[in-house]
């Protein structure tokens, strides 16, 4: 029923599918190899990333702070704008699908992690302010390009008089094609582990991974990652 029941994926992903399409690739190739697995820098939509990202470097290139800001732009087509449907966020869950919320995040803490996504700092006050800055377009040239690849671009109006322009990399990071470095994917598991894990703690898990290879015994990875068994017992670690 996974696959080919009333909401199985062949049903799901693609009405009208022909099993024997799956069923015969199964074994031939795997996708966590080639062409490889993603890691997701923001846990939002990744329709947001390649924008995100754009105002992120942007702004440390250009060394640009949330006060210098007058405006934020964003152009794109109708593939990144509609799953992308809130235009304001009053919640944490609304801003994982909200351009407002989610550039709004980058100009005021240079980041969108964990910490960003709770409903106290959707509701902060310089947040909802910074959300009131950013206005989203749809662009008729990037429409015509496809949807092949997720296409943006920013428009940044700095209270100077200065308009800066930036396309996003259509090879969004994270993916096979502009993977995550080592220290970024260190930093991607500090942020999931944060209020659950030490410092000294993820990076025991971090050496751990990268000498994988190396291990006789997987399970220790778990009891590294229980930090059930942390709280119960007192540690601080």
């Amino acid at each position: 029923d996974a696959l080919d029941g009333r909401w199985g994926y062949l049903e799901i992903a693609g009405p009208g599918g022909e099993p024997e399409l799956v069923i015969n690739e199964f074994g031939r190739s795997f996708s966590i190899v080639d062409p490889g697995v993603s890691v997701k820098p923001y846990p939002s939509g990744v329709l947001t990333h390649p924008a995100m990202d754009a105002l992120l470097f942007l702004m440390r290139e250009e060394r640009i702070v949330n006060e210098d800001i007058e405006r934020v732009d964003l152009y794109a087509a109708n593939n990144v704008l509609g799953p992308i449907r809130f235009e304001f966020a009053e919640t944490e869950l609304q801003g994982k699908f909200c351009f407002q919320f989610l550039l709004a995040a980058i100009m005021i803490a240079g980041r969108a992690g964990k910490q960003e996504f709770t409903n106290t700092f959707v509701q902060r006050a310089d947040v909802v302010a910074a959300q009131r800055k950013v206005f989203t377009h749809h662009d008729t040239q990037i429409e015509a390009m496809g949807y092949d690849r997720i296409r943006s671009r920013i428009v940044l109006s700095l209270r100077d008089g200065q308009r800066i322009e930036r396309w996003a990399d259509e090879y969004y990071r994270g993916s096979p094609m502009n993977p995550l470095s080592e220290h970024e994917l260190e930093a991607k598991l500090a942020d999931c582990a944060y209020g659950l894990l030490s410092s000294e703690r993820c990076a025991a898990v971090s050496e751990f991974i990268w000498n994988l290879d190396h291990s006789d015994d997987i399970g220790k990875l778990f009891e590294l990652l229980d930090w059930g068994a942390t709280a119960h017992h007192g540690r601080a670690n």
